[in-house]
């Protein structure tokens, strides 16, 4: 009887160190911050998203007012797209984890304006966002006044090609460029190499005579185009969630039309190529066969580690009062029996 009573007394405090064990799950917390609330119209503001710990991976949805400010830069240049506000980083290049990373901002109109984040993903899943968004104000910059400088008013003069007849121009460097930039995208290549090669066509169309037109016409070429570089963020998170997934796992089908995705996104040269596969650079077009106990597997495979401690913490307290329903049976039948002996004698 001693023996049952501290057996089930041993259980309950079993039972219950395992569900505090289990509701004490490191849960760190996502925050943003402004380097000031104010600044003056002109100026950069600093905006740090801090993790609370070190991840190993993390990605996000940075939103702010474009109408107010300007993207500048960020800590980690190469994980952070200004066209799409998305930032998405995994360790390496040296950095082993994070816990934090910062953006600077350039002030351009009058007002407040909000920098938030959306979409947190981290390697730690308990990770949540307990501050969301910033709010900074630009303000008028202080400025000294100076007397502008007068310049005189220029005489007019008689344009000397007022008369001029334009020449007859074998322009076939022009209209050939013209041509094959209709089958380009503007955003694949470098701001600067895009608009030196739209000044050269210009400068072509206004030629006047065969010596106006041979002095640009050697920039007006495709070949001058400068690509703009870009960052294959998600085929890089897609290769790290396959890390340790088994093809076996999967219809042959969906792991097929998987792997030719990556293969496209890795041959993509420019991010027109790249933006039309990369909707399918997920895990989650993958299909899982089923079936019996190979399912059971499956499940349990794709689990992650905290997961799959929290259903293993689950399992044990369900066995532990399974136990102690047990014990208690034992303990009622066996008060019961000294019952009846008692009264036996």
């Amino acid at each position: 009887m001693n023996f049952i009573k501290k057996a089930m007394a041993i259980l309950l405090v079993l039972c219950l160190s395992i569900v505090i064990l289990s509701s004490s799950v490191n849960a760190a917390s996502t925050t943003i911050r402004a380097s000031a609330s104010k600044v003056n119209n002109g100026k950069t503001v600093s905006v740090t998203v801090s993790f609370g710990e070190n991840v190993s991976a993390a990605q996000f949805a940075l939103n702010f007012d474009e109408s107010k400010f300007t993207y500048v830069s960020c800590s980690l240049n190469d994980s952070y797209s200004k066209d799409s506000k998305y930032f998405a980083w995994v360790s390496g290049s040296g950095t082993a984890s994070l816990s934090s990373v910062t953006f600077t901002f350039k002030a351009k109109a009058l007002g407040s304006g909000t920098f938030s984040i959306s979409g947190l993903k981290t390697s730690n899943r308990s990770n949540t966002i307990s501050k969301s968004s910033v709010s900074v104000t630009v303000q008028k910059a202080t400025t000294t006044t100076t007397k502008p400088q007068t310049t005189p008013t220029p005489t007019p003069t008689e344009d000397p090609n007022q008369n001029q007849v334009q020449e007859d121009i074998n322009k076939y460097e022009l209209y050939d460029v013209k041509s094959k930039l209709l089958e380009l995208t503007e955003t694949d290549y470098t701001e600067k190499s895009w608009g030196d090669l739209q000044d050269a066509i210009t400068k072509a169309e206004n030629a006047m005579t065969n010596a106006e037109y041979d002095e640009v016409k050697s920039m007006l070429t495709i070949n001058n185009l400068e690509v703009e570089k870009f960052e294959k963020t998600e085929l890089n998170f897609l290769l790290v969630a396959l890390i340790g997934k088994a093809e076996n796992k999967y219809t042959e089908e969906s792991w097929k039309e998987l792997q030719d995705a990556i293969d496209l996104a890795n041959k993509a040269e420019l991010q027109s190529e790249y933006d039309e596969i990369k909707d399918k650079l997920t895990i989650d077009t993958l299909v899982e066969k089923e079936g019996g106990f190979q399912g059971i597997v499956n499940f349990f495979q794709g689990l992650d580690e905290q997961e799959r401690i929290s259903l293993a913490l689950g399992v044990c307290v369900a066995i532990l009062f399974i136990i102690i329903i047990i014990l208690w049976r034992l303990y009622s039948k066996e008060k019961d029996r000294m019952r009846y002996d008692a009264r036996r004698h």
